[in-house]
C-alpha cells in the first residue's frame, strides 16, 4: 500500500510540478503565475535604474569605463 502511494505521488510530481532548476526568482514568479512576464520585466528594469541612480552610475555595463575598472582591479589583484 505504501509503495503504491509513493509511486502515485512520484507520478503526480513528475506531471504537475514545474521544473525550476537554474531559473532566477523572477522567472519562477512567471512560471507559477504570480506575475506576468511583461510586468516582471518592467519591475526588473525599474529596479536596475534605481540601483544605478543609488550608485551614481550613468553608463551601461558594456561601456569602456566598466571594462577599464575591471582591468584595473585585475591588475591590482595580480600585484
Amino acid at each position: 500500500m505504501f509503495a503504491i502511494f509513493c509511486m502515485s505521488m512520484a507520478i503526480f510530481v513528475w506531471v504537475f510540478v514545474p521544473e525550476t532548476k537554474q531559473l532566477t526568482l523572477e522567472e519562477i514568479d512567471v512560471v507559477f503565475g504570480a506575475v506576468d512576464a511583461e510586468t516582471r520585466a518592467k519591475d526588473v528594469e525599474k529596479a536596475i535604474e534605481v540601483e544605478k541612480s543609488k550608485a551614481g552610475v550613468d553608463y551601461e555595463e558594456g561601456d569602456v569605463k566598466v571594462d577599464e575598472k575591471i582591468d584595473e582591479k585585475n591588475e591590482t589583484a595580480k600585484a
